[in-house]
């Protein structure tokens, strides 16, 4: 999203920055310190075990974001509120307030003095004021997100209290505060919605039926990390048009980018400031090139070579070349579906919803225009000009179903996918047109036979991450906090070849014997190609054959070699991917050198 687009207002510039807020808002009271059960510690400890993972992530991923800890309902109180302790500042969480923040929930029972119980109950409508009064000073202009973690489901002891907590569950709603209350249950009891919350959640979710926002009972903690993933993206870029449907026919629309690829955060320079670092901030300059000698702004001009030339522009007559009209989704026209192929899309789609600022009646246009798609089996071609200054391209207009579960936290809504077509002037040509090698029919059917064993039964974008994404973070975040260097990767979205193996190691073998029959009967002599071909079909079978040896070796016999001394000399004979593949049986480490693999194997066998 471009900052300077002058067709985004003020307060998509507040709200749509990118920078959060996260207050962790927590009880503390003889059943919060009482642990779960005998592998499960207390739930205060758990949520601040789930605090810090977050803010860890927080530190590399989102820098800009501030996150805080209030706990209530202690003995000993920080500042002028009587029995709140704010644990950690709303503001960014440094690795310095992290470390002290790791002791926390590394050695809780060090510190679970600190955390004594107060004798009477406290007032939750101070505790939401005081909430409100962190985010209005420290937090203006933050997309603001307050976790309420309690397991007393009566915090009212008179109608009159009731009526000042649900206000301010108001105030903090119209501070546009989003209030996720997680519910836990007590040792003697279930929690109990209706006694008091039914009616505060009424307020902070504006809807009757909250019995799905609602979560309850302690592995709530446990996936609290999962509910505010979506958080850690950046931000789906944000900005609004009018949609062209005819002559004097327009509405207004919105567009945002949902699926967006997330990038490791880039390094920056730096330079040492005092005891601390500073950030120093690249600039670019001008030079003359025979000279050296710096330019001034006004002595510089845009150009574009043509013809051995260099013409010259100045800002009015490239303002001029680059405009195209202003922002604008104009239809052309209609086709049907299947006219539109897999290879059309040139970027990720873009989807788009109507709104109702300036012009009435656009949803129900909207609406209709997404039926007519929908039911016709239709899509719509349209000319799209994004930005002022943009190049306008084609689009097609695809319509969504049903509202669709992408992922828990995600729901792809009602709309338009809008996706941008290739004109004539994107278009490719391949180098040569070679002939593919004619095959036997029975090679056909066999490889339909692997293609059968090897489908996918489903795919869900939802529960896979980025492997290398993941991975960068947990060594930065590792050396951020001075943690130990993580030395063990485990890629989930490696293929499962011990699966693919059992159910079409035949069909493979037999798919390799009719192309190797396949090449000694078309003719003695063996040109180059063919002779790689049948080098590396050999090789896949003596690596098959030698493979399945592999997974014969079980721990006894490892064992065995390692007593009688040959161990470490039978696993030097053993190629790579024998080696790889003993190691995941046993969800060993698997990467590195032939050394580092059978130095690993080894270690492991020293310990049966």
């Amino acid at each position: 999203m471009d900052p300077e687009d002058p067709s985004l207002t003020e307060d998509f510039e507040s709200v749509y920055n990118g920078r959060n807020a996260i207050l962790f808002v927590v009880e503390v009271s003889p059943s919060m310190l009482e642990p779960v059960d005998e592998f499960t510690p207390c739930s205060l400890q758990m949520a601040l075990i789930c605090a810090y993972q977050l803010a860890a992530q927080r530190v590399i991923t989102n820098p800009n974001d501030v996150m805080g800890i209030l706990l209530y309902g202690t003995e000993s109180s920080t500042g002028r509120f009587e029995n709140q302790q704010i644990l950690l500042d709303l503001d960014p969480p440094d690795a310095e307030r992290l470390k002290i923040l790791q002791t926390y929930q590394k050695e809780f029972d060090s510190y679970k003095k600190n955390f004594k119980p107060c004798s009477s109950q406290v007032s939750l409508s101070n505790v939401l004021y005081h909430a409100s009064v962190l985010f209005t000073t420290k937090a203006q202009k933050y997309e603001k997100r307050l976790f309420l973690i309690t397991d007393n489901d009566l915090p009212a002891w008179n109608e009159m209290e009731k009526g000042i907590i649900l206000q301010r569950a108001q105030d903090l709603k119209d501070l546009e505060v989003q209030v996720n209350p997680i519910f836990l249950d007590p040792p003697t009891n279930s929690f109990r919605v209706n006694v008091f919350y039914s009616d505060f959640l009424y307020i902070i979710y504006d809807r009757q039926d909250v019995s799905n926002l609602v979560n309850r009972g302690q592995s709530q903690l446990q996936g609290m990390l999962n509910m505010i993933t979506a958080l850690q993206k950046p931000k789906r870029a944000h900005f609004h048009l009018e949609m062209d449907l005819g002559k004097g026919v327009r509405i207004e629309i919105q567009v945002y980018i949902l699926l967006k690829r997330l990038e490791s955060v880039k390094t920056s320079w730096v330079y040492a400031k005092g005891e601390r670092l500073a950030i120093a901030t690249p600039q670019s300059k001008q030079v003359s090139f025979d000279t050296k000698k710096e330019l001034k702004r006004s002595e510089i001009k845009r150009s574009f070579t043509y013809g051995g030339s260099s013409i010259v522009f100045d800002p009015d007559n490239l303002a001029e070349i680059r405009s195209f009209g202003q922002p604008v989704l104009r239809i052309i026209g209609f086709r049907d579906a299947s006219t539109l192929k897999p290879w059309h899309s040139l970027k990720p789609a873009i989807f788009i919803r109507p709104i109702e600022n300036t012009i009435r009646g656009g949803g129900a246009v909207f609406s209709a225009l997404h039926k007519k798609l929908l039911n016709s089996n239709s899509i719509g071609i349209a000319w799209f000009i994004a930005r002022p200054n943009s190049n306008p391209s084609f689009v097609a207009m695809i319509p969504t179903g049903s509202s669709t579960h992408i992922r828990k936290d995600f729901e792809l809504p009602v709309g338009i996918f809008l996706l941008q077509l290739p004109t004539a002037d994107d278009i490719r040509s391949l180098p040569g047109n070679p002939n593919p090698q004619s095959l036997p029919p029975n090679s056909i059917e066999s490889m339909q036979n692997i293609l059968r064993g090897m489908e996918l039964r489903a795919y869900e974008p939802g529960r896979y991450n980025n492997p290398t994404l993941q991975w960068h973070y947990k060594v930065l975040q590792a050396l951020a906090l001075d943690d130990e260097i993580p030395n063990d990767f485990v890629d989930t979205t490696l293929p499962k070849y011990k699966a693919i193996q059992k159910r079409v190691g035949n069909s493979i073998r037999e798919f390799n014997e009719i192309l190797n029959q396949s090449n000694d009967d078309t003719s003695t002599m063996k040109n180059e190609e063919d002779l790689d071909m049948n080098t590396v079909s050999s090789l896949k079978r003596k690596r098959e054959e030698t493979t399945e040896k592999s997974f014969a070796l079980e721990d006894s016999q490892l064992k065995k070699l390692h007593d009688s001394g040959t161990l470490e000399k039978e696993l030097k004979a053993l190629k790579v991917p024998q080696l790889k593949e003993i190691l995941r049986d046993r969800s060993l480490r698997s990467t590195g050198k032939k050394a580092d693999l059978v130095t690993n194997l080894v270690a492991y066998v020293e310990k049966l």
